[in-house]
């Protein structure tokens, strides 16, 4: 355990990477979730009602038709899985004494790549829900 804290600490691309996630859960998230719902799930992070996901299935299920589509359905699949629960009236919260854990990239190119991807899938869903949360 000691040896991965080093690693960890010694790494300033895993630790920009980890301020990244604090301030998306520990304050947009945490902020979304007062104001109605959380915008994004992240996919191994998330739980969901069976009920809920009966509802959306079809259409998440269903191939994209275009570039753009491609981009919001396969490459932010987890965003565009709580855009369709948000079209449906769902509503999405965010728990902040929730355990989990995921891989820091441990390089500048990888932590560039995720930093791209996640930037551009946060635009593209507000594109996608804004009119279903009244924006």
């Amino acid at each position: 355990m000691a040896k991965t804290w080093v690693k960890f600490l010694g790494n300033k691309t895993i630790c920009n990477d980890f301020s990244l996630y604090l301030l998306d859960f520990w304050l947009v998230k945490s902020s979304q979730n007062i104001i109605g719902s959380v915008t994004c799930c992240p996919g191994c992070f998330s739980i969901y009602r069976g009920e809920a996901l009966a509802g959306v299935v079809d259409a998440f299920s269903q191939p994209p038709q275009s570039a753009f589509q491609s981009l919001v359905m396969d490459h932010g699949e987890d965003r565009w899985l709580c855009t369709l629960l948000m079209r449906q009236g769902w509503r999405l919260a965010y728990s902040c004494s929730a355990k989990n854990s995921t891989h820091c990239p441990e390089t500048v190119g990888e932590f560039l790549r995720r930093v791209a991807l996640l930037r551009s899938n946060s635009n593209r869903a507000f594109l996608n829900i804004g009119g279903a949360i009244g924006f």
